[in-house]
């Protein structure tokens, strides 16, 4: 078994993302707090680089009106297949896909 050191704040095991590779069967215990409204509005941002790839500028624009809150803005002109930019004032925000295969 591998012992791994908690977060103070969240409990959730130290491990640099990499998946935690246990022997035998064990129930998960790891203890998570509420995404806040920076995390959900991400989340969103992250999901809309995939829709942008997946489904075009049409369906990102649809989502992120419904989807990605806060004041930030939808930009096609800077977004493309691999990322979309979104604005809010000065401030900009690049959300990039993962590696995928190409769109049927």
């Amino acid at each position: 078994m591998v012992d791994l050191q908690e977060d103070a704040q969240t409990g959730i095991p130290a491990g640099g993302g990499n998946p935690l590779v246990v022997s035998g069967r064990v129930k998960p215990t790891i203890k998570t707090a509420p995404m806040t409204n920076d995390e959900f509005t991400a989340a969103a941002m992250s999901r809309a680089a995939y829709i942008q790839y997946n489904e075009g500028e049409d369906a990102v624009r649809k989502y992120a009106a419904k989807n990605v809150g806060d004041g930030w803005t939808y930009d096609p002109e800077l977004s493309n297949e691999m990322a979309v930019v979104f604005s809010r004032g000065n401030e900009s925000a690049i959300a990039y896909r993962g590696t995928q295969q190409d769109p049927p």
